[in-house]
């Protein structure tokens, strides 16, 4: 080989863009995955955010139970704070996303974190506050018609596992952003 042929190789080798290190690869797999649930929860979420307005209309035309109207207003206002600060969140997380230096930076990955690592923790907070707000509704409900109902007992429990999911995902996704991190 000459030099003419090594300093072509030479120049060739030089050329070529320099591949995402591992750690940053499977940050890039992990946001391409989370645009989708990303989708998914803007979408999901204005749907219930929809059944329960309506739900809520319905229950006022009809003069329903007043504790069951209290319910559904309650449900409505924390509803709608909910969506109106994640879905903020969301979209932030989306413009990121749309970001073409994703590929290069892991200061974009770290954002991308902190945002998911933030919608985690309200979701945690928010949830607490909607399992007092159950806790109140069944006490009341309890102080009222002196029955136990059951089906209260059912909806602590499924708020007590999702705040154990939200928990455990707040976990992992500090875990990924202490890994970038170092």
């Amino acid at each position: 080989m000459d030099n003419h042929d090594f300093s072509d190789l030479a120049q060739l080798w030089q050329s070529t863009p320099a591949s995402p290190p591992p750690a940053l690869e499977k940050c890039i797999q992990r946001h391409k995955k989370q645009q989708l649930r990303l989708f998914f929860g803007i979408a999901l979420e204005t749907l219930i955010m929809l059944l329960v307005s309506a739900w809520f209309v319905q229950a006022l035309q009809e003069s329903g139970p007043l504790i069951t109207q209290l319910w559904l207003g309650f449900g409505c206002v924390w509803g709608a704070s909910m969506y109106a600060l994640v879905n903020r969140s969301r979209l932030t997380s989306l413009r990121i996303l749309k970001n073409q230096q994703l590929s290069q930076s892991l200061e974009a990955h770290q954002q991308l974190l902190r945002q998911e690592l933030w919608r985690w923790d309200l979701s945690i907070k928010a949830t607490l506050l909607f399992a007092l707000a159950l806790v109140f509704l069944i006490l009341v409900q309890y102080a009222m018609s002196s029955i136990f109902l059951p089906n209260s007992l059912l909806g602590l429990l499924v708020v007590a596992v999702l705040l154990s999911v939200f928990k455990a995902k707040k976990r992992r996704a500090r875990q990924v952003l202490k890994t970038l991190s170092e």
